[in-house]
């Protein structure tokens, strides 16, 4: 396999360490923490890619609750075919089902992932990033150009040519449409041009500096997952992306699309450039509720399943395996949502609905003083959630905390002092949330009244029973939430609408991702979520995030954006822990995978079947 080449101006010399550190963890939602390249002072000097970060610290694990002794499995055969020519697996119900990859959406990505592919690959068991359209690639001009050398003779499937330096452009004009609502990199794609050198060498050009793109270009919602331009030019936009043979380069390619109900592809039959399957067909099943996804499992109707972790031990008893990411991907935090303005002051930012005209598109969200926006009543609503109970009876005791949305501490901007203080200001305390209420005038005569919304967030099945604990827990303390389920594509869609005033709403992340990606879009005036947007907040991302290359300078105006959210209680952190999905080891010998991200599951090249 091709060497990873990588150059760095002198003057980032220095921070070479560093840099590393922080670009190991700069990953978005679909996928791993890409290596940095190298530092050489020859360019034509292949430079060893930098070894996989440590994994996070977590806390001790308590033994999982007593189940049934489990029965044995079947051991993997060997030699042959394999037992099963069509790999089914159950998911929860997509936020949105089409072969529009601008279009967004959480467990979106999913769909993409079987067929398509990006420029660059992660490794699930390693973290490292590396070649896949893209053989080999550098960074110069202070992180602002990012070059790559394409893979030759790569076809796109059903006969629309071989892969090129054009297919990667029309790609980035897809996500530029002035329909894509591609908004977890808006800011990144908005400052890029693309400079085509020729049929398999192309560059990108930023405005600003921008030391993730290694993680830009692999896998994530709303990266570039490569379409075929020639299909697009002979078929046109609905006859491409609206049909089920939307072209890509992957190992699969798309079959059938059943709405609501199931998505099914089959093996390429000129076989893959890279990647080897095990598995004729390959069909994604919808189920919304994890106990159907269990029984079907357990039915033998699929072979693998997404089920939350109560329903493990049950499912082990009966025979099944449980398979665990490889990373810590689920860092579940629930935000005080709709909080459009500060306090008893709206504040009106460039670019987001504060400006004139968009009051009456959307009324509600500029009422001040509503109780989520008084920091005493996010405190109060913080000291009342017992996260270690949370923990031992849902997550089985196999959960850490997590301190600060999309901080990590081998992350750029920890703050040790996060941990020093955690008991202080957010430790399990019901009785000083019940005084804190009371002081803000909230009592038995006139309760806080909240609302929360419900949703299965991909890779994290557990956080509506997450939400209903912590609704006893605040009854306990007098207040009186109200929550509603629903499926990804509905919150979706009420987010962009702006209308979540005084709700709860659930919501994970990777815990290795510190991007301006990520805090502008949960915290952010010009993200799409606005947990919470502060001013201070939004310069440190401004001037400092999307500006400097300075590792220092970042790294501190980092700190200072976890500094904001963190005392000012401006989210309910919840745990950080692995993703994992349930087997059965009669038909699946093994899936090595980074986890259930937000953009959902992905390395399906990677589920190995039993041989007859």
């Amino acid at each position: 396999m091709p060497k990873v080449i990588g150059t760095l101006r002198p003057g980032l010399m220095v921070s070479l360490a560093l840099l590393i550190g922080i670009t190991l963890f700069n990953v978005a939602c679909g996928d791993e923490a890409p290596a940095v390249p190298a530092a050489t002072t020859a360019p034509a000097a292949p430079a060893a890619t930098a070894a996989p970060a440590a994994p996070a610290a977590t806390a001790t694990t308590a033994a999982p609750r007593a189940t049934a002794a489990p029965a044995p499995t079947k051991a993997p055969a060997t030699g042959g075919e394999f037992k099963i020519k069509k790999l089914r697996f159950a998911m929860p119900s997509p936020a949105l089902e089409s072969n529009r990859t601008w279009a967004g959406g959480w467990n979106y990505i999913s769909q993409h992932d079987v067929f398509a592919e990006t420029l660059l690959r992660g490794d699930p068991a390693t973290a490292k990033t590396g070649p896949l359209l893209a053989e080999s690639w550098e960074a110069t001009n202070e992180f602002k150009t990012w070059s790559f050398k394409l893979r030759e003779d790569v076809p796109f499937q059903f006969g629309y040519g071989e892969f090129t330096a054009q297919d990667v452009l029309h790609t980035m004009n897809l996500l530029k449409r002035d329909d894509s609502l591609a908004t977890m990199l808006e800011s990144a794609w908005s400052q890029v041009t693309i400079e085509i050198v020729d049929d398999h060498n192309i560059k990108f050009h930023f405005e600003n500096p921008y030391l993730a793109g290694l993680r830009l270009f692999s896998r994530h919602a709303g990266d570039l997952i490569i379409m075929s331009d020639a299909q697009f030019k002979a078929k046109g936009l609905e006859g491409t992306f609206d049909q089920i043979q939307t072209a890509g380069t992957g190992p699969y390619q798309l079959t059938e699309r059943k709405l609501g109900e199931s998505l099914t592809y089959e093996r390429v039959p000129e076989g893959h450039y890279f990647y080897d399957v095990d598995f004729e067909e390959f069909e994604f099943v919808w189920a919304a509720e994890s106990v159907t996804r269990m029984a079907m499992l357990l039915a033998g109707e699929v072979q693998v399943a997404q089920i939350e972790r109560h329903l493990q031990p049950e499912a082990e008893a009966r025979g099944m395996r449980v398979i665990q990411g490889t990373q810590d991907v689920a860092q579940t935090l629930y935000y005080f949502g709709g909080m459009y303005g500060m306090g008893d002051k709206l504040w009106y930012g460039p670019g987001n609905y504060g400006a004139e005209g968009d009051v009456e598109k959307f009324p509600d969200i500029y009422t001040p003083g509503l109780p989520l926006e008084n920091i005493n009543v996010r405190k109060a609503l913080n000291k009342a959630v017992d996260r270690d109970a949370i923990n031992e009876e849902i997550y089985l005791g196999r959960a850490s905390t997590n301190y600060v949305h999309a901080f990590h501490p081998l992350n750029e901007g920890w703050n040790p002092e996060w941990v020093e203080k955690w008991d202080e200001m957010y430790g399990y305390d019901p009785e000083a949330a019940k005084a804190i209420l009371a002081a803000e005038g909230y009592t038995a005569d006139n309760p806080l009244k909240i609302k929360a919304i419900a949703a299965v967030v991909p890779g994290t099945p557990e956080q509506p029973e997450v939400l209903e604990a912590m609704g006893a827990m605040w009854a306990e303390i007098g207040v009186e939430m109200s929550m509603v389920r629903l499926d990804v594509g509905q919150w979706v869609a009420r987010i962009r609408e702006h209308s979540l005033n005084n709700t709860i709403l659930p919501m994970r992340n990777l815990p290795i991702r510190l991007t301006q990606e990520g805090v502008r879009n949960q915290f952010s005036n010009t993200g799409f979520a606005w947990a919470y947007p502060h001013p201070v907040l939004q310069e440190n991302l401004d001037n400092c995030m999307e500006k400097s290359a300075d590792l220092e300078v970042r790294d501190k105006c980092a700190r200072n954006i976890g500094d904001i959210i963190y005392n000012n209680y401006g989210q309910i952190p919840g745990h950080l822990s692995t993703s994992d999905l349930t087997v059965d080891p009669e038909f699946i010998a093994g899936y090595v995978f980074t986890g259930m991200t937000s953009a959902g599951v992905s390395h399906f090249y990677n589920i190995k079947g039993v041989k007859k």
